[in-house]
C-alpha cells in the first residue's frame, strides 16, 4: 500500500516536485519519496509509478536481507566509535542523486549542446555521441 504524505519543492541542482509516501510492505512500512518530472501530473505520476514503487522497495528489502554486516561504527558525542545495528527502515530508502541528477550534472551546457548541432559535422556527431554516453553512465531504472 502506498499512502501520499506530501508534496515538496524541488531544490537549484532538481526542479522536479517531490512526492513524500509512506510505504507498506508484509507489515512494514517505510517512508519513501517520487520525484515527478517538471511536466508531468503528480497525481497521474504516482499512480502509474505504483507498481515500480512497490517494486524498489521489494528490491530495497531483498538487499538489506542479504547484507553482512548489518551493523555501521560511528563516532558518538564523546569521539568514542560506537557499533549499531542498520535499521530495515534506515536502508530501505530511494537512490538518490538519482540518474535524471546525474545525467542534468553530467550534460554539457545548452550553449555548447546548441554550438555543436549549429555547427553541424564533427562537432554535432560528438555531441551527440557525449550525450548517448551520458545516457548509458546513467541509464532509466
Amino acid at each position: 500500500m502506498i499512502e501520499f504524505k506530501g508534496l515538496l519543492s524541488g531544490n537549484a541542482a532538481d526542479e522536479r516536485t517531490k512526492l513524500s509516501l509512506s510505504v507498506t510492505l508484509d507489515d512494514d512500512t517505510f517512508d519513501w519519496f517520487l520525484m515527478v518530472p517538471p511536466s508531468a501530473d503528480w497525481r497521474q505520476y504516482l499512480v502509474d509509478s505504483e507498481q515500480a514503487i512497490l517494486d524498489a522497495v521489494q528490491a530495497k528489502i531483498t538487499e538489506w536481507e542479504t547484507t553482512s554486516p548489518t551493523t555501521i561504527i560511528i563516532d558518538d558525542i564523546t569521539g568514542e566509535q560506537t557499533e549499531v545495528p542498520i535499521s530495515k527502515q534506515d536502508f530501505v530508502k530511494p537512490d538518490y542523486p538519482d540518474y535524471w541528477v546525474k545525467r542534468k550534472q553530467a550534460y554539457p551546457a545548452l550553449a555548447e549542446q546548441l554550438g555543436a548541432i549549429w555547427k553541424g559535422g564533427d562537432d554535432q556527431q560528438a555531441m551527440s555521441d557525449l550525450i548517448v554516453s551520458i545516457k548509458e553512465q546513467y541509464p532509466k531504472p
